[in-house]
């Protein structure tokens, strides 16, 4: 969430306001509140995959303008490190858990 609220951050004014319906969920509270909220393990799946969604579809409208920035590059490398784009759709894998099976994220 931090990484979501830091690229929120460096936007300018135009793309916060065009981005701001995806920006609202991740903003209202601090990554440590928005984190508390998330409760059981399916809460927590739901959530990753629209986090994932959401960090892809920022990535893509962002590149050209933000690609440059350290925040973009950090949002981009946590996307990287937790997410795997599939031709139908996006796979989430939970931090430290290279076992756990993967569940598809339509997009």
């Amino acid at each position: 969430m931090e990484a979501v609220q830091r690229v929120e951050r460096i936007l300018n004014e135009a793309d916060r306001a065009r981005l701001s319906e995806t920006f609202a969920p991740y903003i209202k509270d601090s990554a440590g509140h928005y984190t508390y909220r998330v409760k059981g393990k399916e809460a927590q799946q739901e959530h990753l995959q629209k986090i994932g969604q959401s960090i892809h579809a920022l990535l893509r409208d962002l590149k050209s303008a933000y690609a440059a920035e350290l925040a973009y590059q950090v949002l981009e490398r946590i996307f990287a490190e937790n997410f795997h784009l599939m031709q139908k759709g996006l796979q989430t894998q939970p931090a430290g858990r290279e076992d756990t099976k993967y569940t598809k994220v339509n997009e």
